[in-house]
């Protein structure tokens, strides 16, 4: 029902993760780097269907998370990737003309301010992976299941390292894949530096934006005589 939908949302967003359902099931499939996928011969491959590069509106440079923080009596706190005037934050705006593609979100169940900054680096590298297709495979594909990650032959692509996300399985034992581009590069679980907590009920230095349409208007001051 609605409420059992609502909390394997809730639960799938805090753990970066999805929900497939198959055979009267949900399982709960974490997204996270691949050592080392198989590869899919192109002999099993029955049809090729359409391939997808994404857009730029679901593209992201920018991620911003809210979370609660100890610190401050789990109040409400932020934090962003990438920070302003990184290398990262400047190589993304190059590349999308110098437009902010930013999300807010919110994980009401998180504890930890580097938590959330790896979460926000994971949802802003995993959006500029957008390649997408689905593959009709043989009966020998399938023992695999929705989030395992494959090298599969693309037509006009090659070799190319997806995420099963979705699986349809035919009365001929033949599968359909519905295919998401992969890259262990977007979960890198990395150290961070420390970064200070601002004081509690001041703005976030790290997410406060430089002001705009700032102008210079002079005093006029009155004389008068005595």
């Amino acid at each position: 029902d609605e409420k059992i939908d609502k909390n394997l949302e809730l639960i799938a967003l805090h753990m970066r993760a999805h929900s497939p359902y198959h055979n009267n099931q949900f399982s709960l499939v974490i997204r996270d780097d691949a050592p080392t996928p198989e590869e899919i011969p192109a002999k099993w491959i029955d049809t090729h269907f359409e391939i997808g590069h994404g857009e730029k509106s679901t593209r992201l440079n920018s991620c911003i998370i809210t979370y609660k923080e100890p610190a401050f009596g789990l109040d409400d706190n932020q934090v962003i990737w990438p920070l302003f005037g990184s290398s990262e934050e400047l190589a993304y705006l190059e590349e999308d003309g110098g437009e902010i593609l930013q999300e807010e979100i919110s994980l009401p169940g998180c504890r930890n301010r580097y938590q959330a900054i790896d979460y926000a680096e994971s949802i802003v590298r995993e959006s500029r992976m957008q390649i997408e297709t689905k593959l009709k495979l043989l009966a020998k594909a399938f023992k695999y299941q929705a989030g395992d990650v494959v090298d599969v032959p693309l037509k006009g692509v090659g070799l190319t390292r997806m995420r099963i996300t979705a699986i349809e399985r035919h009365d001929d034992m033949n599968v359909t894949w519905s295919l998401l581009q992969h890259s262990n590069a977007s979960y890198p679980w990395s150290t961070k530096s420390a970064i200070p907590l601002p004081a509690k009920d001041e703005p976030n230095p790290l997410i406060v934006s430089a002001p705009i349409n700032v102008a210079f208007t002079p005093d006029v001051y009155n004389e008068f005589s005595s």
